[in-house]
């Protein structure tokens, strides 16, 4: 491999672990080393992921417009290029970020053109991200019946080709789905069964997402001494990560 394309690699495995242990600062720092590199070469495939992964980041914290202009931007590229797999990628988290603004109808354009694209291509793991977007965009339609049911297919598609990440991220919908109908029971087996991948994953802050999800529940329960402890076990995670959020 070139050694710029290795190098660029090494920044993009870095800033990716970063990503997972809820490091956005040091995940931006090394995606956006990457991008220059990329750039440096005019490599136009690796410009484009690069800008995609750091849409990714911005839109986990919360920086919608930022993240936009990063999808579209890769967008752009992949259009230019004709790279099929980066135009749906994109579409896809276009779509999750107008969901954010609450924009689901404009979202469920895109996420179904997406969608059709991994159809086409036979991409079980690609369907399955689509159908987890799909039931959020849904959820904030207030269509909850289909949401649940865009939200099983997603499961049982993470199921089937082994996306623990995919399957911990879809059962925590499911999750807030069951608590906002107060079906209490499926909530917490939901949460709890998140929790155990993420665990088996070692994803520290799909951790504390969980633990936090699993506080709330015990609060909407009534069971604030359990609710406290879910919150102090992922606060202590957050504070070994250096995120400073609120349970």
């Amino acid at each position: 491999m070139p050694k710029q394309k290795a190098k660029a690699l090494e920044f993009e495995l870095k800033a990716k672990e970063y990503f997972k242990q809820g490091n956005n600062g040091r995940a931006l720092r090394y995606f956006t080393q990457a991008l220059k590199l990329y750039e440096s070469i005019d490599y136009q495939e690796g410009i484009a992921l690069s800008l995609h992964n750091l849409g990714l980041v911005y839109h986990t914290m919360g920086e919608y417009s930022l993240a936009l202009n990063f999808f579209e931007r890769a967008l752009t590229i992949n259009l230019e290029i004709g790279h099929a797999d980066g135009q749906s990628l994109n579409l896809n988290q276009i779509g999750a970020v107008l969901i954010s603004l609450n924009k689901p109808i404009e979202a469920l354009d895109l996420i179904n053109r997406s969608l059709a694209m991994e159809e086409k291509k036979g991409n079980l793991r690609g369907q399955a991200e689509c159908l987890n977007n799909l039931g959020l965009a849904h959820r904030a339609l207030g269509k909850d019946d289909k949401a649940l049911h865009f939200y099983r297919q997603a499961h049982n598609l993470h199921e089937k080709t082994g996306n623990l990440a995919g399957m911990a991220a879809t059962l925590n919908n499911l999750g807030i789905l069951y608590q906002a109908r107060q079906d209490w029971d499926n909530a917490w087996k939901s949460f709890q069964a998140a929790l155990e991948i993420d665990k088996q994953l070692e994803n520290s802050l799909g951790i504390s997402t969980d633990l936090t999800n699993l506080g709330r529940l015990h609060e909407k329960m009534g069971e604030p001494e359990k609710a406290l402890n879910y919150h102090l076990r992922a606060w202590r995670i957050n504070e070994y990560l250096g995120r400073k959020v609120g349970c």
